[in-house]
């Protein structure tokens, strides 16, 4: 197994949820394809938050220690609530936390397409049950229409000349 699949494109997959009464067979037939790649977005998308949470809680401890070695060695004494607020303003780590909050978009985006795909399937089970409804009350209607006929037949077999 490749460990670094093609990308998921979230836009093709919402692209391909809709489906017709005409193309509900074929739509049933890619269902299974369809979830597969949007379980493969979700999972990239939760690699991608996880590595996004590490590399933000890395650069703000870096960032963190760099100040408070900075505040030692110039003598200075540093509270917690100063810290914060140099974190808070620093670039780095400013850069670093937007990109994890894009991430944990992404991730939650995800889960969306993912409800989505599973809302396609129950949409397919329907129109495939009401299908099927269909056609057997068309089978019905067929077989009521022939033991119809026969007794018709029985009919003018011993009433002759009745019609």
């Amino acid at each position: 197994m490749d460990p670094k699949p093609k990308k998921v494109s979230p836009t093709e997959l919402l692209d391909s949820i809709a489906f017709t009464s005409e193309n509900v067979v074929a739509a049933a037939e890619e269902q299974p394809w369809l979830f597969a790649r949007a379980i493969e977005y979700r999972m990239e998308c939760m690699r991608n938050r996880g590595t996004a949470k590490l590399a933000y809680e890395s650069t703000r401890a870096t960032q963190e220690l760099k100040y408070r070695n900075e505040a030692k060695a110039r003598g200075d004494k540093l509270t917690e609530g100063n810290i914060d607020a140099l974190i808070l303003l620093d670039k780095t780590v400013t850069a670093a936390f937007k990109l994890f909050t894009t991430a944990e978009e992404f991730e939650e985006y995800s889960k969306l397409i993912l409800e989505a795909m599973r809302m396609r399937r129950d949409c397919l089970r329907i129109v495939g049950d009401l299908t099927r409804d269909d056609m057997s009350v068309a089978r019905a209607a067929a077989i009521q229409g022939e033991r119809m006929e026969e007794l018709r037949n029985k009919v003018d077999k011993r009433f002759p000349g009745g019609r």
